[in-house]
């Protein structure tokens, strides 16, 4: 295994062990505070979608265009440990959103099984919030 390989795989188990603890996170929320999730999701995917590379959104370093993925994921992460839930739901909407982008288009299958449960998240998601805005539009159009 090379190099490309092994970072590949090691993030994909990160992705996939925050991915399992957000599920049991949304598993315990109300539709109400779910739909607030859906809205800050697609909300932050379309302004992800804006950049040249998408996956960098909210990144704090500079210089993040040569690293294969940024800390946006990271900040998303420590929101979502807060004891505030509204912080905790704005946290999961944009991990959510930056994971879908950084996840979209892989070559390398352990993330892309990661990107198939965005992917289903996301649909969830598209049918709570409807089609309506812009945003679910744009998005529904992605995960189609």
């Amino acid at each position: 295994m090379n190099i490309i390989n092994t970072l590949a795989y090691v993030r994909a188990s990160q992705l996939r062990k925050n991915l399992k603890q957000i599920e049991k996170k949304l598993s315990g929320y109300s539709e109400r505070h779910l739909r607030k999730v859906a809205v800050v999701m697609l909300s932050e995917y379309s302004e992800a979608s804006k950049l040249k590379q998408p996956y960098l959104y909210q990144s704090t370093t500079e210089d993040m265009r040569y690293r294969p993925w940024g800390d946006g994921t990271d900040i998303a992460w420590e929101r979502i440990q807060s004891e505030n839930v509204e912080i905790q739901l704005r946290g999961i909407g944009l991990w959510l959103a930056i994971a879908y982008h950084e996840t979209r288009d892989t070559e390398f299958k352990a993330i892309h099984d990661v990107h198939r449960k965005l992917i289903r998240i996301a649909r969830t998601f598209k049918e709570l919030t409807g089609t309506s805005s812009d945003n679910v539009k744009s998005f529904s159009a992605a995960v189609a």
